[in-house]
């Protein structure tokens, strides 16, 4: 009885150590998505930026060409 009460004992202490090896190891996974999430809103933000500054380099190529176009004189 004595030797079953101690592998109880030890089985349980197993459980517990990885009870506490999962949330260690849950903290680590969240920490890790939080900063993940971090990273791809900077990304979105540089994204949207870069997408604002070729449409306004595109409009600029634009309003050059069609500068540059002769113009049809009135009769």
């Amino acid at each position: 009885m004595h030797d079953l009460d101690e592998a109880s004992k030890e089985l349980f202490s197993a459980i517990l150590d990885e009870i506490d090896i999962v949330k260690r190891e849950s903290r680590i996974l969240r920490e890790a998505i939080a900063n993940t999430r971090l990273q791809i809103n900077g990304l979105s933000r540089d994204v949207a930026a870069l997408a604002s500054e070729v449409r306004m380099l595109s409009l600029q190529k634009l309003e050059q060409e069609y500068s540059r176009r002769p113009r049809a004189e009135d009769d």
